[in-house]
């Protein structure tokens, strides 16, 4: 399925499955998945991100030259 993307502060971009919620205070995120549980808690900075809280199942990739963080998990199939 087709990730959907989100602008975040400084012209960083998130791009993650649609059914993941991403809720915000200033340049402060954190990101629920299907299940209600936090995956992912980060603060955006210029040229940084500071990560401070990942689930233990959680796959990502942050790439600096372009600002983006793509988040790859996926909902399992019933």
């Amino acid at each position: 399925m087709k990730p959907t993307e989100q602008k975040l502060w400084n012209g960083w971009t998130m791009t993650a499955h649609k059914d993941h919620r991403l809720y915000s205070n200033g340049n402060d995120y954190v990101l629920f998945d299907w299940d209600d549980d936090v995956v992912l808690g980060f603060i955006v900075h210029e040229h940084m991100i500071e990560v401070y809280k990942t689930s233990w199942n959680l796959k990502y990739s942050i790439d600096i030259r372009n600002k983006v963080i793509v988040v790859k998990n996926e909902p399992e199939e019933d």
